[in-house]
């Protein structure tokens, strides 16, 4: 591959087909983003994701009743330069170094869409990717869900996420990624899920 290539997660609000049709729209949007080359800065993606979101949901009216928007982040990789890009709205970025350190780099606390305007632009964080290091996104729906064997339901969190990927470093991202998923159902026990579980992995 010659050029950079793109990552994108996106976690959209809502369920059912409001869920669904938002989902569809955040895809179509970052197809457009992305559809003649992947030069395009990625916090300028997010900016223009966020801007899609807003008028396909009709939220630049004053009158509109949507309140919905999603939490996103952008990896771009350089194969070239090994140059690694990352921008981060409410959807953190873990490093897992080859010596097996897991570092956690935290997004900006904005999110995309809804009717109240992101309060600053998210900061592009930039590194030269080692080899051997893995990058890992996830969604809150790992982190938030609830479970435990005391009496009150305690968060999975992102401690225990972490050890998770400690323990797994030596997996295939498809094995590491089914350890997550496994670890946060028995974490849940007999609960509810509270949301969906996304994990993205990307060894370099």
């Amino acid at each position: 591959h010659e050029g950079p290539f793109v990552l994108a997660v996106a976690d959209c609000t809502g369920h059912g087909v409001p869920g669904a049709m938002l989902s569809l729209l955040v895809s179509n949007s970052l197809e457009r983003i992305y559809a003649n080359d992947t030069m395009e800065n990625p916090v300028s993606a997010l900016a223009s994701l966020d801007h899609f979101v807003r008028t396909g949901l009709n939220q630049d009216r004053p009158d509109s009743e949507s309140d919905d928007g999603c939490d996103a982040a952008m990896v771009r990789f350089h194969p070239q330069t090994h140059r690694l890009e990352f921008v981060g709205a409410k959807i953190g970025l873990f490093e897992c170094t080859a010596s097996g350190e897991v570092i956690h780099h935290k997004p900006d606390r904005i999110s995309l869409g809804y009717r109240t305007l992101p309060s600053h632009s998210p900061q592009l964080q930039t590194w030269v990717a080692q080899a051997g290091t893995r990058w890992v996104l996830v969604t809150d729906g790992v982190t938030d869900q609830l479970g435990g064997s005391g009496p009150t339901p305690v968060a999975f969190g992102y401690k225990r996420l972490m050890r998770c990927l400690e323990q797994s470093r030596s997996f295939s991202p498809e094995a590491a990624s089914s350890h997550v998923v496994a670890s946060v159902s028995q974490w849940e026990g007999k609960r509810m899920r509270r949301d969906d579980l996304t994990v993205m992995i990307l060894d370099l």
